[in-house]
């Protein structure tokens, strides 16, 4: 019996320890909607600027059929580049379909949706 309590009790303290895991989770996947949504607004503005500073200093951006930009003044350098050839997003959407993590580790998968022309 006693060695069924202890099995029960560790059952119940691996679900707990998921349980906050996936709440952890849910409150990053919150927090980084609201995050996406600033940046889709900034995209949609042209404020490359803006845009840029979602980025670390250490960042790497791998943009559709170019070159992967290593460090964030690579990334504005490719922005800059885009908005003042006449490009500008007339549609603009980011939306994550899964957040993962352990420990001190997270991350997220995000879906980039966007429409763009050149005003040239």
């Amino acid at each position: 019996m006693k060695s069924l309590l202890n099995m029960l009790f560790f059952v119940f303290i691996i679900s707990a320890v998921d349980l906050i895991a996936q709440n952890d989770l849910a409150d990053l996947k919150m927090k980084t909607n609201s995050m996406m949504e600033k940046y889709s607004q900034a995209a949609l503005n042209g404020d490359y600027n803006a845009m840029t500073n979602f980025f670390a200093d250490d960042a790497i951006s791998l943009p559709s059929y170019q070159l992967m930009l290593r460090g964030k003044d690579a990334i504005l350098a490719s922005f800059r580049k885009d908005f003042d050839s006449g490009m500008k997003y007339t549609g603009f959407k980011l939306a994550t379909t899964d957040v993962h993590g352990t420990g001190d580790l997270k991350y997220e998968i995000v879906l980039t949706i966007s429409v763009s022309h050149n005003q040239i």
